[in-house]
């Protein structure tokens, strides 16, 4: 499902608030909550890095995010929502891992920095292959 800016920013808010109570409640931690979004945070982050270091209009529609340069290299919308999400999936399913085995909380953030890392390459890779509308 694509949901455009209407319907994606008040589930990420709704998720975001939730995730707060879960951890101020102490019922996981800060990584646990953050590995599933990653993706699309680091994505965000460093298009917006990126417009802010050549100096573009921040608030100016763009196709410049990963999911657009996908798309717009020809693969499918519903390949790249499955890309999406599988790499939802992924930290998900990480952070479950971790909160299930109960897992040290320094771990947890050791291994929401690698995948952080990961990711963040992975995106620059895609940044630097991938066209620009």
């Amino acid at each position: 499902i694509f949901l455009g800016d209407a319907g994606s920013a008040p589930t990420g808010f709704i998720l975001a608030a939730l995730a707060l109570v879960g951890v101020s409640k102490g019922w996981f931690p800060i990584p646990v909550v953050a590995l599933p979004f990653l993706p699309f945070v680091l994505d965000a982050t460093l298009t917006l890095l990126d417009r802010a270091r050549r100096r573009s209009l921040l608030w100016e529609a763009h196709r410049e995010h990963i999911y657009q340069r996908l798309v717009l290299f020809g693969i499918p919308v519903p390949k790249v929502l499955l890309l999406e999400y599988s790499l939802m999936m992924l930290g998900l399913g990480s952070g479950i891992f971790l909160q299930l085995h109960g897992v040290e909380r320094v771990i947890s953030w050791v291994v929401l920095a690698g995948y952080a890392g990961i990711m963040g390459l992975a995106i620059e890779w895609c940044r630097r292959k991938l066209p620009t509308a």
